[in-house]
């Protein structure tokens, strides 16, 4: 049976694993064998599980399967996770964030979000490309690392326009334009569009997973921090990062994060829209800035008038719509994000030490010793067209530099700003359920200012695609803690558009 990866669900291929038409051994062939056509133009993986561990694993899960030991929904189901997230040899690809620095550094135990995974029946079939270790300078390209090179959308036809004139210093977001993937987890977004896997595992700080995921047509949930284990990730913040899932429909999203979800935490809630009541923010004002993205005649007119016609759809099918609603001045929202940053260099450097304590043999075991390895390795690490690592530099610098008191002033005043003053105000003042918005905006940075108080969730909704040049885009629902639903959109609104990957 000839697959069509790109469009099938999980669900798809464990109907046909059930009714035996086709078996886990089958299936990750043609997985790697989409890999091996289409990744040297797409650069979605980074390491492609070899196909002797994957058939071995395949086999013994098929026994399984006719011996009537099924482990999980989700038995046999190919997965990408991205390569912040380790395994040990046993998995036989490597773990290097996107960087030479990192290769063959032997991990001493897999990121327990993964073993979760495997233990459930899912079978690893590689590693995802993603933006180099925290966006290490302040104009790198989404989707961009030393390793794995500039990913490609499986939607836009041609190269990553390459806006030269564009710089920005902007605290979150890495350069971005209406043809990049975005990152920082673009790579698990972009694999399961090419029909690498139907699934994958991403990690958020502000965007990394909602970003990618909807310039991919798939839906993403920014779990509440800690719902799923961060053991083993590759660490960006204390306590505001997050781990979640990406897939194509949210049947799926919803049965890998039961996988995936730490068992002490409720599982999502089934609602209707009558059930619902949702405050909207003004697309006219909740869009990337120039800085991070350049305007694109016609595209942001686009985004603008669909988002607000799925608005009017929906007002007919909730409790209530309200809005627009403020959520938060751009003032506010940029003196927070800034002070978030400088709490996270001030810890960055001290959770990479703790990180490189976990691998058998560190090439770089400090800071220091990652800014060292980049200048000796320049023509890989720092190529002409990103030649700085000043990120990593200033945060080498500012490490342990505040004080107590001022870390957790900061600290508190940010997350105040963004969870007590904007989302928890909107939501109690206008009573509603969740709040819904543009995700090409700067929303997921209210989200980082706000996760470290009540976790905020946040799912992506794949609305439609650009005229320009075929991007998707969407919406982002932000809920209160354990409140999120994706299913309701998608029995709304139509499925998602599988890429032609001929044409890109």
């Amino acid at each position: 049976m000839n697959l069509d990866l790109p469009r099938l669900t999980a669900a798809e291929l464990t109907l046909l694993l059930n009714n035996g038409k086709l078996t886990s051994l089958e299936l990750v062939r043609q997985c790697h064998a989409q890999m091996l056509e289409h990744n040297a133009h797409l650069n979605a993986v980074i390491s492609i599980s070899p196909l002797s561990y994957t058939e071995s694993i395949a086999k013994q899960l098929d026994e399984e399967r006719r011996n009537g030991v099924v482990r999980s929904a989700l038995h046999e189901i190919p997965f990408i996770v991205k390569d912040a997230m380790d395994t040990t040899d046993e998995f036989e690809v490597q773990s290097t964030n996107g960087g030479w620095a990192f290769v063959d550094s032997h991990p001493r135990e897999t990121a327990n979000v993964i073993a979760k995974a495997v233990k459930a029946g899912l079978i690893l079939v590689g590693k995802a490309n993603l933006t180099v270790c925290i966006d290490a300078t302040s104009n790198i390209s989404g989707g961009w690392s030393a390793r794995g090179g500039q990913m490609q959308s499986t939607y836009v036809s041609g190269e990553v326009i390459d806006d030269e004139h564009m710089n920005t210093s902007y605290a979150f977001q890495p350069l971005t334009t209406f043809s990049n993937p975005s990152g920082s987890s673009s790579g698990s977004a972009v694999a399961v569009s090419a029909g690498f896997a139907p699934l994958s595992i991403g990690a958020d700080f502000n965007g990394s997973l909602t970003n990618p995921a909807i310039r991919a047509a798939l839906y993403t949930i920014r779990t509440t921090p800690g719902i799923v284990s961060e053991h083993r990730c590759f660490p960006f913040s204390k306590n505001r990062d997050s781990v979640g899932p990406m897939a194509k429909t949210p049947e799926d999203l919803i049965a890998f994060l039961d996988v995936i979800v730490d068992t002490s935490h409720p599982k999502l809630p089934r609602r209707q829209w009558k059930d619902i009541a949702i405050a909207t923010l003004d697309p006219q004002h909740w869009h990337l800035p120039e800085s991070v993205q350049k305007p694109q005649p016609g595209a942001l007119d686009q985004i603008i008038r669909e988002t607000l016609s799925a608005y009017q759809k929906i007002a007919t099918l909730a409790k209530c719509v309200v809005g627009p609603v403020d959520l938060i001045d751009d003032e506010t929202l940029e003196e927070n994000v800034g002070d978030v940053m400088k709490t996270i260099k001030n810890d960055f450097a001290g959770l990479f030490a703790d990180y490189t304590e976990g691998l058998s043999t560190p090439k770089v075991r400090t800071l220091s010793d990652l800014i060292k390895f980049n200048e000796e390795h320049r023509d890989v690490e720092l190529p002409p067209q990103f030649p700085h690592q000043d990120k990593l530099i200033e945060s080498n610098k500012d490490s342990n530099t505040l004080t107590e008191e001022g870390y957790t002033r900061l600290d508190t005043k940010a997350t105040e700003a963004g969870a007590h003053n904007a989302i928890d105000r909107v939501l109690r003042e206008h009573s509603v359920d969740v709040i819904m918005g543009p995700a090409d905006s700067l929303l997921p940075d209210v989200l980082a200012l706000a996760s470290k108080a009540s976790g905020y969730p946040a799912v992506t909704l794949p609305l439609s695609y650009l005229d320009w040049n075929g991007r998707p885009f969407g919406l982002l629902v932000v809920a209160s803690k354990f409140q999120e639903d994706p299913h309701l959109w998608a029995s709304t609104f139509p499925p998602r558009r599988a890429p032609t990957l001929s044409s890109v």
